[in-house]
């Protein structure tokens, strides 16, 4: 790992352009005039909104992704008997599919805007959800089909892969539409991107207590959907007002902030 970690470095070192080309400096310049804990001088009810919603954004991703890695890992190794080995290699499947979503997305993010960036996250996620979700059936029925008949088993083992992979590049996606927005209606980069850092751990804290509920709860995939369906619900209600009402903002100047061409 850490002989990948430097090639990755010296890929990074080789590849990126010098600063002069991207104009760091002045960038860095107009970033320090406050201190990055500051908000704006000029904040106004745009700017609030982004930052708001971006920050609760940043704390419902990771507690999402850290509810299903610990969950999934019980559901494949308790409830379909898999084992811990065949476990991971599902698990890397996921990431496989993760993968292919991040180079779909990024041949498409150009052409779209990032409400319909977020929109197409988020319904990755709620199709992942509800494929995941499955006919409650007796202990006798989860044995035979889910353990004992290998075909059936292949199907049930491979519906709840290939939701875990939606739900979880959804979720991971998401972050680029979020974060882009964030930055270019909201306060400067540097105060948006340290409290979307505090706003990371804050989810990542709820989220490793949210799976540890899990734990003692039946190893089902239904309870695992139920379980992130919520966050889905909210994070989608959450982006949705935060669109609508920005463009409430922008349509209807707020009398708190100053008229141009007053």
């Amino acid at each position: 790992v850490a002989g990948l970690a430097l090639v990755l470095l010296c890929i990074l070192i080789l590849s990126f352009p010098e600063n002069e080309l991207l104009g760091a400096e002045q960038v860095a310049d107009r970033e320090s005039k406050l201190p990055c804990w500051k908000m704006d001088p000029d904040m106004d009810e745009r700017k609030w909104v982004a930052a708001t919603v971006s920050w609760t954004s940043a704390a419902v991703r990771p507690m999402l992704r850290l509810a299903w890695e610990s969950s999934a890992v019980m559901v494949l190794s308790a409830h379909f008997c898999l084992g811990y080995k065949i476990t991971g290699y599902l698990i890397a499947v996921v990431i496989i599919l993760y993968l292919v979503a991040q180079t779909i997305f990024v041949r498409v993010c150009a052409r779209m805007s990032d409400h319909r960036l977020v929109r197409r996250c988020e319904s990755l996620e709620l199709i992942g959800v509800i494929l995941m979700l499955r006919w409650p059936g007796t202990l006798d029925y989860a044995m035979q089909h889910d353990v004992e008949s290998t075909w059936s088993a292949f199907a049930y083992i491979s519906c709840f892969v290939l939701a875990s992979g939606l739900i979880y590049s959804g979720n991971c996606l998401l972050a680029a539409p979020m974060n882009a927005w964030s930055t270019k209606l909201g306060p400067r980069k540097s105060c948006v991107l340290l409290y979307n850092n505090l706003a990371v751990q804050v989810g990542s804290f709820a989220g490793s207590y949210l799976s540890r509920f899990f734990a003692g709860w039946d190893p089902h995939q239904n309870t695992l959907a139920l379980m992130i369906f919520p966050l889905v619900i909210s994070h989608g209600v959450l982006s949705e007002t935060a669109f609508t009402t920005m463009r409430f903002f922008t349509h209807n100047r707020s009398s708190m902030s100053p008229d141009p061409a007053a």
